[in-house]
C-alpha cells in the first residue's frame, strides 16, 4: 500500500475528486496494517537520523519483512489466507482467547512443511532451511485474570518442542509473554533495556529460557 502510493503519488494529485469517487471493496487485513505501521516507524527512524529515504528503499525496506507474529486475530477456527505477498496462518480455537497468527512473506512460503494449529494461544509453523530447519511458535501467554491457564501453555509448548524442535531445527518463539523480566540483566536471557521489577511472571519465563 505505502509503495504503491508512493509510485503513483503524481497520478494522485491530480485526481480530481468532485467528479465522482467509485469505490471498489475488497477485505483488506488489520495484520498487513500492522505490517506496514512497522514500515513507517522504520522510516520515521531513519528520517530522524537524517537518512536519506526514498521509494526504492522503501519497497526494499517492505520486502525484508518474511514473518510477523500476532496476537488478538479474533477469527474463529484454524486455517490459512492469503493477501498480496503474504499468507496468514491463524488459529483460535474453541475457547474465549482471541487467537493467534503467523503472517509468512511468499519467498517462505514455498518452505512451510508443517502448520501446527493449537489453540487461541499457541500456533507453530515448521520450515525447511539449510543448514538446519525452522520451527516458529507465536504465544499469546494469558493475563493476570487467567493465572491457571498459564502453566497449561508452557506445558503445550514444550510439548510442541520437544515433537518439532528436536535435532537439527532451530526454534524460534515470537510472543505476548504478559509478564515483566525487569531491567536487571541475566545471563544471556535479559538485558539491561526492560523496565519495572521483575514480577513472577517474568521469573517464569526466564526460568523457561534456561
Amino acid at each position: 500500500m505505502i509503495c504503491t502510493i508512493l509510485k503513483n503519488k503524481d497520478k494522485i494529485k491530480e485526481t480530481d475528486a468532485s467528479k465522482g469517487v467509485t469505490r471498489i471493496f475488497t477485505q483488506r487485513l488489520r495484520i498487513l496494517d500492522d505490517v506496514e505501521r512497522l514500515l513507517l516507524i522504520w522510516i520515521n527512524e531513519k528520517q530522524l537520523q537524517g537518512d536519506s529515504i526514498n521509494v526504492n528503499i522503501i519497497c526494499e525496506k517492505k520486502n525484508e519483512v518474511s514473518v510477523l507474529g500476532v496476537s488478538e486475530v479474533r477469527w474463529k477456527g484454524q486455517g490459512e489466507i492469503r493477501s498480496g505477498d503474504y499468507t496468514v496462518y491463524y488459529s483460535r480455537g474453541e475457547g474465549a482467547g482471541t487467537g493467534v497468527a503467523i503472517v509468512v512473506h511468499k519467498s517462505v512460503v514455498r518452505s512451510v512443511v508443517k502448520k501446527i494449529d493449537c489453540n487461541d494461544r499457541i500456533i507453530a509453523l515448521k520450515s525447511k532451511a539449510e543448514p538446519a530447519d525452522i520451527l516458529i511458535m507465536r504465544v499469546y501467554m494469558p493475563t493476570s485474570e487467567y493465572e491457571d491457564e498459564v502453566e497449561k501453555v508452557y506445558d503445550t509448548i514444550e510439548e510442541i518442542l520437544q515433537e518439532d524442535g528436536r535435532r537439527d531445527t532451530n526454534s524460534i518463539i515470537l510472543g505476548d509473554w504478559n509478564s515483566i523480566v525487569g531491567d536487571e540483566p541475566y545471563q544471556n536471557i535479559v538485558g539491561s533495556h526492560g523496565l519495572g521489577r521483575r514480577n513472577h511472571r517474568g521469573q517464569m519465563l526466564i526460568d523457561f529460557c534456561e
